[in-house]
C-alpha cells in the first residue's frame, strides 16, 4: 500500500509540470512573436523547481521560445529593411524613365522626321540610357549607350553621361568632339573603372544628313530604300570613360526620305532563350529589315515582340534601349 502511495505521489508529481508545459504547447501558436515577450510565463519557474527531466524539458521550451521570438524578430526587421530597399529602388526607377523622353511624338511640329526609343532596365534601375533634344531649328541631338555596370551604380554614370551631352552640345556640333571631353571628364575621377558604349549623333532635320560618332558601341543599322538593310560598320574606337586622351572620328550618312537609322543595346541582339541562345544580330536584322515601312513606333514594337517570343520564361538578362529615327524629308 505504501508503495502504491509514493508511486501515486511520483506520478502526480510528474504530471503536474508536464501537463503545465502541455497546455502552454497549446498556447505557443498563438503568441505575437513579432514582440518581445514582456510577461512571464507559467513553465519559468519549473527548471528551478524540477532538476531532472523535467526541469531539462521546460528549459528547452523557454530556450525555444526565446530563440523563436528572436528570430521572427529579425525576420519582420529584415523585411522592413527588404521593403524599405524596394521601395527606394522603385522611386530611384521612376526618376531614371523620368529622366529619359517618352512623350512621342517628341516634336509634333517637325513633320521631317519621325522618331521613336524605348528603355527596359533588367532591374530596377538599370545602366542604358537614350536621349534627344533640339540643339536648334535645324539640328537635333540624339544618343544611346550602354554602361559596362548594372544597378544604382550604373544609374549614376549614365545620369552623368547624360548631362555631359546636353551641356556640351550648346557650343560643340561635332559628335566626335563631344564624345572626346566626355570620355575625359568620365575618366578623369573614375574609381570603378566603369565606361560607357555610347553613339552621339546630330541630325540636320532639313538635310537628312546624320553626323555621329561611335565609342565602341554596336554599329547602327541603316534601312534604305533600295537596298537590303545592313549594319553601318565603322572603325573600332576606344570605349568612353576608361581612359583619357582617346580621340574619335564624325560618320557621315544621309537619309533619303523614307529612310531610318536603328540604334540598339546589347540587351537586344544578345538577349536569352530558355535554351541560352543569343537573340542574334542577324535576327534583328531581320525583323528591323520586313518592317522597314512600318512607323519608328510599329519597328521598335515589333523587335520588343520578337525578343519575348525568343526569350520566352527566360528572365531579361540585360537592359533593353532601342532608339530609331525615320527621315520623312520636308514634306510627308
Amino acid at each position: 500500500m505504501t508503495g502504491l502511495i509514493a508511486v501515486f505521489i511520483l506520478v502526480t508529481r510528474i504530471a503536474k509540470p508536464i501537463n503545465l508545459l502541455s497546455s502552454y504547447a497549446k498556447k505557443l501558436p498563438g503568441l505575437d512573436f513579432t514582440k518581445p515577450l514582456t510577461q512571464g510565463t507559467p513553465i519559468d519557474d519549473l527548471p528551478g523547481k524540477y532538476k531532472d527531466e523535467v526541469g531539462d524539458l521546460a528549459s528547452s521550451f523557454i530556450l525555444m521560445r526565446q530563440e523563436l521570438s528572436k528570430n521572427i524578430q529579425d525576420l519582420v526587421k529584415m523585411t522592413t529593411a527588404r521593403q524599405k530597399i524596394e521601395s527606394e529602388l522603385n522611386i530611384a526607377r521612376e526618376i531614371q524613365l523620368g529622366m529619359v523622353p517618352k512623350t512621342f511624338p517628341s516634336f509634333p511640329e517637325y513633320k521631317e522626321f519621325d522618331l521613336y526609343a524605348t528603355l527596359l532596365p533588367a532591374k530596377e534601375i538599370g545602366g542604358d540610357l537614350y536621349d534627344f533634344f533640339l540643339i536648334d531649328k535645324d539640328h537635333m541631338c540624339f544618343t544611346l549607350g550602354d554602361v559596362s555596370d548594372k544597378g544604382i551604380p550604373a544609374a549614376l554614370f549614365m545620369v552623368v553621361t547624360r548631362t555631359l551631352i546636353r551641356t556640351l552640345s550648346e557650343n560643340v556640333y561635332s559628335p566626335s568632339e563631344m564624345m572626346f571631353n566626355i570620355n575625359n571628364i568620365l575618366s578623369a575621377d573614375n574609381p570603378r573603372s566603369m565606361f560607357v558604349t555610347l553613339i552621339i549623333g546630330i541630325l540636320n532635320i532639313k538635310t537628312g544628313e546624320i553626323k555621329y560618332a561611335n565609342g565602341g558601341h554596336n554599329p547602327p543599322i541603316v534601312l534604305p530604300n533600295d537596298k537590303d538593310v545592313f549594319y553601318k560598320e565603322g572603325t573600332n574606337e576606344p570605349l568612353v570613360g576608361a581612359m583619357p586622351g582617346m580621340s574619335y572620328s564624325d560618320n557621315l550618312l544621309t537619309l533619303l526620305p523614307g529612310e531610318s537609322f536603328f540604334l540598339y543595346t546589347d540587351g537586344v541582339n544578345e538577349a536569352m532563350s530558355p535554351e541560352a541562345e543569343q537573340y542574334s544580330n542577324q535576327k534583328l536584322l531581320s525583323q528591323v529589315s520586313k518592317n522597314r515601312d512600318k512607323s519608328a513606333n510599329e519597328v521598335i514594337e515589333s523587335v520588343l515582340i520578337s525578343i519575348q517570343e525568343h526569350s520566352k520564361t527566360a528572365p531579361q538578362s540585360d537592359d533593353i534601349a532601342m532608339l530609331m529615327i525615320k527621315f520623312n524629308g520636308k514634306e510627308i
